[in-house]
């Protein structure tokens, strides 16, 4: 937005606007000294440190009567144009898809979408960023150096809770020690896309607690145990599921989600119906916890 009033000013010379402007501030615009003014002169410099040179961006009409715009088809400035540019410059691309979750809710997304292009605030990238820490090491082991794969994977505190994970869903990928690895794993399992989306819920969920849990350690000192933060990741995604799906309450038994070993899932006809078969099931029958509409 910045360098759309960058662009009047340069473009619209004769403007009523641009003059007022001046008059107020007794100087040419683009020589104002500070406030807005001076951010919107500076654009084109801050731009330009990114490897965005907006002169090149602009050229005269072949009428002479003014000024085009290259990022747009129309020849004028648009905003989303310079805004999909600064992206493309700006933000890290690695050529892999981003997963949106239909049962989870926006943050939750959000959060995965960072875990898996570590952008998370880990105290590796906030020294990369020139934040000064006074520590690098990981709050909940304070053992190791903190980065992402780290604190997701190989710290003590997520091998444990990685190990109760196992013990609970016979697909948990313990043996990875990557994030990237990790949700691989996660997704090559075979399975319906139904099937995949609930381990998608469960390993975000995960994220998000180890995640949160690590942030409490750091600033607020509340340390809980392992198997408290387990019981959190079955409980949130019990909750994911039972909220976000379009039938209704599917879960109604939080007791035996939690108490269950294998996840399978079965169709019949236009509903998805998630089994969770408990520990005991040579002597228990299926109990059907899920009603999904597909539709």
């Amino acid at each position: 937005m910045l360098a759309k009033w960058w662009w009047r000013d340069r473009t619209e010379l004769e403007a009523k606007w641009r003059k007022v402007v001046q008059n107020c501030n007794a100087m040419p615009v683009t020589r104002r000294g500070g406030g807005v003014w001076s951010t919107i002169c500076n654009i084109e410099k801050d731009l330009g440190n990114i490897g965005i040179n907006l002169l090149t961006l602009m050229c005269p009409k072949a009428d002479g009567t003014g000024w085009e715009w290259h990022l747009d088809s129309t020849r004028k400035y648009t905003v989303s144009s310079l805004r999909k540019l600064i992206d493309a410059v700006s933000l890290p691309s690695d050529g892999r898809k981003t997963d949106w979750i239909r049962w989870l809710p926006n943050k939750a997304n959000i959060l995965l979408w960072r875990v898996r292009i570590n952008r998370l605030a880990t105290r590796d990238n906030l020294a990369r960023r020139g934040v000064a820490m006074p520590s690098n090491v990981c709050p909940m082991c304070l053992s190791s150096t903190e980065n992402l794969d780290h604190v997701m994977a190989n710290c003590s505190t997520s091998k444990v809770v990685g190990a109760y994970m196992t013990s609970w869903v016979d697909w948990w990928p313990v043996r990875e020690t990557t994030v990237e690895g990790f949700w691989s794993s996660l997704n090559a399992i075979g399975g319906d896309n139904i099937t995949k989306e609930v381990r998608k819920v469960i390993g975000t969920a995960f994220f998000w607690n180890i995640w949160i849990h690590r942030n409490n350690t750091a600033f607020n000192s509340c340390v809980k145990k392992e198997i408290e933060i387990f019981r959190n990741t079955q409980f949130l995604a019990f909750e994911w599921i039972r909220c976000r799906s379009k039938s209704g309450n599917l879960l109604t038994c939080l007791s035996k989600w939690q108490s269950s070993q294998h996840h399978q899932i079965a169709e019949k006809g236009n509903q998805v119906t998630c089994l969770i078969c408990p520990s005991d099931s040579l002597v228990t029958t299926i109990t059907p916890l899920i009603s999904v509409d597909r539709s």
